[in-house]
């Protein structure tokens, strides 16, 4: 029999978020690899779990690494849990499900609460064409360069922040996108004080933000395909992209279609872009 890891989300803010079958995965498993202990055993607590005969370990950014080598995996099922949402989404976990798949164990995803689904079905923009980020650097210097690249994505993007920095984000962002790019942040998702900004980025300083609890930023940095002008958006990526794939053996006009798929353009009209331009790059 193979060895099982469950990876349950775990609510967000709402304790009834939480389904029967991660509760029976609770009750059932003896082993448990927490991002932090106490706050794993809480849970259990409150669903009215009982600890005894229980483990739980210690897996976070910092120990994962050192965690896996020493561990002795002897018996058959093992649960991971974040502190909040799902593991492995800005959170610890990479490294021990990554472990399970190259000893070809199994990996048994139970769904449940997620902020990066939550808010991006709140702000109202669209998710065909979606750039989950995660958390920026600490780092100002290197956030902004992080946020600069973001700019050249013409998506939907979400980004995770702490209360300690979402002030500086939201003036760095303001500072490096276009004003006119609608923007939501929303802060303490499910939870009783849930609260949810929408506005566009030139009057992001308009808005009192609560500088409390954890928060979740999304830009709409769309394009608009009928206003599309491509020679107006650094042509000469898409066409160095489009030559490089047709390198690889991509034909031409599946080359230029993986382009316009990838920044939202209209996939003809970048192909007669690229027909007119190609013998000039």
């Amino acid at each position: 029999m193979n060895k099982k890891l469950f990876v349950v989300a775990t609510p967000i803010g709402n304790i009834k978020e939480i389904s029967n079958y991660a509760i029976s995965i609770f009750s059932e498993l003896t082993d448990f690899f927490c991002e932090d202990t106490r706050n794993s055993k809480k849970l259990l607590n409150l669903l009215n779990i009982s600890l005894v005969n229980k483990n739980f370990y210690t897996l976070n950014t910092i120990n994962e690494e050192e965690v896996i080598k020493k561990f002795d995996f002897k018996k058959d099922k093992y649960c991971l849990l974040s502190d909040a949402g799902y593991p492995m989404l800005s959170d610890p976990g990479f490294l021990l499900i990554n472990y399970f798949i190259k000893n070809n164990w199994d990996i048994n995803v139970i769904n449940g609460p997620s902020s990066l689904m939550h808010s991006l079905i709140v702000s109202g923009f669209q998710t065909k064409n979606t750039l989950f980020y995660g958390f920026l650097s600490s780092k100002k210097n290197i956030k902004e360069k992080e946020l600069l690249n973001l700019k050249n994505e013409f998506k939907t993007i979400v980004i995770f922040e702490s209360v300690h920095r979402i002030k500086e984000t939201l003036n760095l962002i303001k500072k490096n996108f276009n004003n006119l790019n609608r923007i939501c942040v929303a802060r303490e998702l499910t939870k009783l004080n849930e609260t949810i900004y929408r506005t566009t980025i030139a009057d992001i300083n308009k808005i009192e933000i609560i500088e409390k609890g954890e928060f979740v930023i999304v830009i709409d940095n769309n394009k608009d395909k009928s206003k599309n002008n491509i020679t107006e958006i650094n042509y000469l990526n898409f066409l160095n992209e489009i030559k490089s794939l047709i390198s690889k053996g991509e034909k031409e006009k599946i080359a230029c279609k993986i382009v316009a798929y990838k920044y939202d353009l209209k996939a003809n009209l970048l192909y007669n872009f690229w027909q007119q331009q190609k013998n000039c790059i």
